[in-house]
């Protein structure tokens, strides 16, 4: 059995290193994937809750339910307050749409000219 289990392990270990490949993510699947996480730490907070509960039982029941929303709540303001693209990549966004713009009406204007 234990020369089975390290037979199983390495061939594991060889396929997830050398034969699977790593998924790429393209843009429109960031918000998949952001939702997708969101929920892992939603029910990793409730969970970690009860386990507190059933671990301590001397901890009322209502006592770990106020401390779990509360958890919630700053981690939905956290998510709320902090912007999920820096200001410096929008305002590099707006300035290169700008520019991009710029260079359109002059190749225009020069058109117009000849």
């Amino acid at each position: 059995a234990v020369l089975h289990l390290a037979a199983e392990i390495y061939t594991d270990a060889f396929k997830f290193c050398r034969i699977t490949r790593r998924t790429v993510i393209r843009a429109a699947d960031l918000e998949t994937w952001m939702s997708i996480i969101e929920a892992i730490a939603f029910g990793g907070t409730v969970a970690s809750m009860f386990m507190l509960h059933i671990a301590n039982p001397e901890f009322p029941l209502w006592v770990v339910l106020v401390v779990e929303h509360a958890v919630i709540v700053v981690k939905c303001y956290l998510g709320w307050s902090i912007a999920d693209i820096p200001e410096d990549v929008t305002a590099r966004k707006i300035r290169n749409s700008m520019t991009e713009q710029s260079k359109r009406l002059r190749k225009r204007a020069e058109a117009a000219e000849t």
